[in-house]
């Protein structure tokens, strides 16, 4: 179990999803991205604006388009991207390809 990304990808989409059936609806995407983006001095939302909003609209999918796992909620024009990395390294350009499709997914955000 300790290797297999997918099965790691299964479980973090189930926390972060909103809709699961696991009662916590946004309050642990919320702390995941609060905790992720407490030092960054450049960020989308604050710490403030990610507690007082609702995330609840929130689609996190996986595997999609070689994303791992992307959240994306509209009401907030709001798109992350999480990497798995489970014994493999970045592949070359990953990161810009990853760009690419956002943007041209999601230009409003």
């Amino acid at each position: 179990m300790i290797r297999h990304e997918i099965k790691h990808s299964n479980f973090i989409q189930f926390l972060l999803s909103p809709s699961e059936k696991h009662r916590l609806g946004d309050l642990f995407l919320k702390k995941l991205l609060m905790q992720t983006l407490r030092d960054l001095e450049d960020t989308p939302l604050d710490t403030l604006e990610i507690s007082i909003s609702s995330f609840n609209d929130a689609e996190v999918r996986r595997e999609w388009k070689n994303i791992d796992l992307l959240i994306y909620s509209p009401s907030n024009h709001f798109i992350c991207i999480i990497e798995n990395k489970v014994d493999s390294s970045e592949g070359s350009d990953q990161l810009k390809s990853y760009e690419s499709v956002i943007e041209k997914e999601f230009p409003a955000c």
